[in-house]
């Protein structure tokens, strides 16, 4: 039975450099790519069929899936934000349930990207902390720019920090630090309450296609004024064009 979060040795025995994968290589089939919902989104993920063809499985159905099914064909796998708290997966069930996916996800070397909770799911999958802030971060320019990783002359995100900055946050638990060595964090946050170095904000794995961010590149005018209303909470709301830019750009992933 597998434990989470799980060990560092378990999570390096398998995770050893893949001679087929760069993170720099793009894909130039049409991706076949599961969507996990948490909670009741109202981004429009439909955008992504651009990409390939897509299936939902929504978390309050998930303990009734057939995860073979569920991964049968996929090429990637997208987890999208949710109101639960990873370090309470008493209270939320379902994301152990979710756990165990993202574990047969990666075994089976799809590409994956978590936003948000999907984001902090991952960290937990590969032994970070995940924790309950001082305070909730709500708003936009929360990446930070200057902290973007490089090795070498190589930057490690490939994505442009000046549009994914602009991507709103909506977060109350958050990732201090990383302790997996394969784990790179590209970029970290602006310093907040009670994380004076940032936290970290986008993750990508060093050998396989798996993709984190804290902040929400997939949010767009209606879906954050919807969350916003939702939870009693303030922060500047963009327009249509403002959003799809960042949409636009996060996304080449899936490319």
């Amino acid at each position: 039975l597998l434990q989470f979060p799980i060990t560092l040795t378990d999570a390096i025995s398998y995770c050893v450099p893949v001679a087929s994968f760069s993170p720099s290589k793009r894909r130039d089939a049409a991706m076949s790519i599961l969507i996990v919902l948490n909670g009741n989104t109202s981004c429009d993920y439909e955008k992504l069929r651009k990409y390939g063809t897509l299936s939902y499985i929504h978390c309050s159905q998930i303990h009734n899936a057939d995860f073979e099914d569920l991964l049968e064909g996929k090429t990637a796998m997208l987890i999208t934000g949710g109101p639960q708290h990873v370090y309470d997966l008493a209270a939320f069930p379902e994301l152990y349930h979710e756990l165990f996916l993202l574990d047969m996800a990666i075994k089976r070397r799809l590409r994956v990207i978590g936003i948000c909770l999907g984001f902090q799911l991952i960290n937990y999958y590969f032994g970070n902390r995940v924790e309950r802030l001082p305070g909730p971060v709500v708003g936009d320019g929360f990446l930070d720019v200057d902290s973007v990783c490089c090795v070498g002359d190589h930057r490690l995100l490939e994505l442009n920090p000046d549009v994914l900055t602009k991507a709103c946050s909506f977060h109350y638990d958050g990732v201090y630090e990383n302790r997996h060595p394969d784990l790179h964090v590209v970029a970290r946050s602006i310093p907040v309450t009670g994380a004076p170095q940032g936290l970290v904000y986008f993750v990508r794995h060093r050998f396989l296609p798996i993709y984190g961010i804290q902040s929400h590149p997939d949010a767009s005018a209606q879906s954050l004024q919807a969350c916003l209303k939702k939870y009693g909470r303030a922060a500047t709301v963009h327009d249509d064009s403002y959003y799809n830019a960042i949409w636009d750009e996060f996304f080449t992933l899936l490319k």
